[in-house]
Formats: C-alpha cells, structure tokens, sequence
C-alpha cells in the first residue's frame, strides 16, 4: 500500500511499519491522500499497532501534524497503539513547540519502536 508514494508499508512482527520516503510533506493533494490511507490502515482489523517511522523526512507541514494527531485520536478510541520514530531533532522540536510532544510516543530507530510493543506498558 502506498499513498501516492508518499510511503511505504510494511508489517514487521504484527506491527504496521509506515516509512515516509519523501523528505518533505507540502503537497495538498498528496496530505489529503495520506490523510485517508493512514486512517484506513488504522481502520483495518490489523492496524491496532501502528510505528510511523520519519527516517527520511525532514519537513513536516502543519497539515501532516493534523493527520498524525487525528490518528493518534483514533487509534486511542480503537484502544490501538502508535508510535513515531526516526524523527529528526528539528522534526522533534517541531512536536514539542506545538505541545504535541506529550500526545506521543517517539523512540529513536524502528526497531527501537518495534521492540517497545513487545513490552505491553511501555506505549
């Protein structure tokens, strides 16, 4: 699944793994279908765990911090699990500067995140 190649997705021990593999997230229509394939990844009988791992982004648009805050919203009713990673220290500011920081989970690497859902009370 890929949103205009916005991203790539892959399941890793029964984790949903969405890797962004552009470094900038500016294009409306390219948001808004992001926007809909990560809420449909969520909505999915296996999308109860979700790592979005931003390696290779180095801009986010305030749009993409609305989609991502909206996730997390729903994947809390869901009763679901989500969790950031890779993200760069200006990206992380970015979180922190908006008070987003304390909404999420942020772990360094993937499999840094990977292995926090192996332990059932750290996310």
């Amino acid at each position: 699944m890929q949103a205009g190649m916005l991203f790539k997705l892959r399941t890793t021990q029964g984790v949903e793994v969405v890797e962004f593999t552009h470094r900038s997230t500016e294009n409306t229509d390219r948001i808004e279908e992001l926007g809909r394939q990560l809420h449909d990844l969520a909505d999915r009988r296996g999308g109860r765990r979700i790592v979005l791992d931003f390696a290779n982004v180095q801009f986010l648009s305030s749009s993409v911090l609305g989609i991502i805050v909206t996730l997390q919203q729903k994947m809390e009713y869901q009763k679901g699990r989500l969790a950031l990673c890779g993200l760069r220290k200006e990206l992380r500011q970015v979180f922190k500067f908006a008070q987003l920081d304390r909404f999420f989970t942020f772990y360094d690497t993937r499999d840094d995140a990977l292995v926090a859902f192996d332990a059932p009370d750290i996310l």
